[in-house]
């Protein structure tokens, strides 16, 4: 039914007249990947040198679709009847990614060198499958040479001392593709970049692993997605489709600091502990960014604990919890998001069978729950940092598996 005129808010049932049927829609999501690849790699020892160098070829075939059907009667429930009454879209994004790469590593006396370099060649194309296979789209979304260089020192067998800085690449996610169906223009997109540096402290012994590191991340071109703002819509927007449009934010820098540590108390029962303070941050003035804002999504600590247990006859058990700290939830840094502490526990047992002729060898029992104290928060940041676009964590969720080994 349409909304009656001079009603001021659609979403209110007083504006309908008494046995009015509310319209309302189900819509369904179709997804179909296929992937295959082809990976080879050689390794030679000249002199003191041992080199590796190799390639890497995939394939993604993702088929992307969208349709919706008429909910019987919402009073009731939301059955739906078929078939479905509009397919919004429907979509083939291929991936074809090319990877090259060399590397030599050389030891001397106490010191371990590793220099590498390596290239990716990425092809994106977009086809409406809704008008015969046409494309759409196609995007090169290569990266130039991309260089590391590590060195680690072993103080002793169980303590080393590490260094390394290494530029990485991503390249533009098929989703951006996916953006020119629409008509948005994609020709600007460039693929994100990164130069990490990192160097900390390992120890290693039979009962206890520590680790200490220092990072520095400096990101280029991260692509963000910008919802569009259209139609005066101030709630989520479930018919968007692929609409919207992608830009790069300039940069990123991300530095902080990292620890670790796993004590094997006994040979039943290990305790793990970590903790990250992390400071990241805009380097460009975009779309409402202003250099030295907060990245969205981004906590400024977070820490880790964990017990596990099991034994000789099968039975394991263990429980974590973690604290995520503060963070603003949009690019704008106008809204921050309260901290949190979630707790997960499980509970397992292994039953193992003499008879090797057994079509089944063992099986596993288990049993996990996830937000065990039930808390209520938000737990993820919409990806774009649109403001008050936010997903809310699962409430207590408890899961049971059995898993037979053949």
């Amino acid at each position: 039914m349409a909304t009656p005129a001079g009603c001021g808010n659609p979403y209110d049932a007083s504006c309908y007249p008494a046995g009015a049927m509310p319209a309302s829609s189900f819509r369904q999501s179709l997804y179909k990947n296929n992937r295959y690849g082809f990976i080879a790699k050689g390794t030679w020892q000249v002199a003191f040198n041992h080199l590796t160098a190799g390639l890497w070829l995939e394939n993604l075939d993702r088929i992307n679709g969208r349709v919706w059907y008429a909910v019987t009667d919402p009073t009731l429930n939301w059955n739906y009847t078929r078939p479905y009454y509009y397919k919004q879209f429907n979509q083939q994004l291929n991936t074809n990614t090319r990877k090259l790469y060399a590397q030599d590593e050389v030891t001397l006396g106490p010191v371990d060198i590793t220099a590498g370099v390596s290239k990716y060649l990425v092809t994106l194309t977009g086809k409406n499958l809704l008008d015969n296979g046409s494309q759409f789209a196609s995007l090169n979304s290569n990266s130039s040479l991309l260089p590391s260089l590590g060195a680690v020192y072993h103080l002793n067998r169980h303590s080393q001392v590490y260094a390394s800085v290494t530029k990485n690449f991503e390249p533009v996610p098929d989703g951006v593709v996916q953006a020119a169906a629409v008509g948005t223009d994609i020709s600007h997109v460039k693929p994100e970049t990164s130069i990490n540096i990192d160097t900390g402290y390992r120890y290693s012994s039979r009962d206890v692993q520590l680790g200490l590191s220092v990072y520095h991340v400096r990101f280029a071109n991260q692509i963000t997605f910008i919802n569009p703002q259209s139609d005066g819509v101030t709630r989520i927007n479930y018919t968007i489709g692929t609409a919207g449009t992608y830009i790069n934010v300039g940069g990123v820098e991300s530095k902080g600091v990292e620890a670790i540590a796993n004590w094997k108390v006994s040979p039943n029962l290990a305790l793990y502990a970590s903790a990250t303070f992390n400071n990241s941050t805009y380097l460009g003035n975009i779309n409402g960014i202003k250099a030295g804002n907060k990245v969205a999504g981004q906590p400024s600590r977070m820490l880790a604990l964990a017990a596990n247990y099991h034994d000789a006859d099968g039975f394991q058990a263990g429980i974590s919890g973690k604290y995520v700290g503060g963070r603003y939830g949009t690019i704008d840094n106008t809204e921050k998001l309260p901290s949190y502490v979630s707790v997960d526990a499980y509970a397992g047992y292994h039953i193992g069978f003499a008879d090797s002729s057994r079509t089944v060898k063992s099986v596993d029992l288990m049993f996990n729950v996830t937000n065990l104290m039930d808390r209520r928060y938000l737990g993820t940041v919409d990806s774009a940092g649109t403001p008050g676009y936010y997903f809310i964590a699962p409430g207590r969720t408890a899961v049971f598996s059995i898993k037979a080994n053949l």
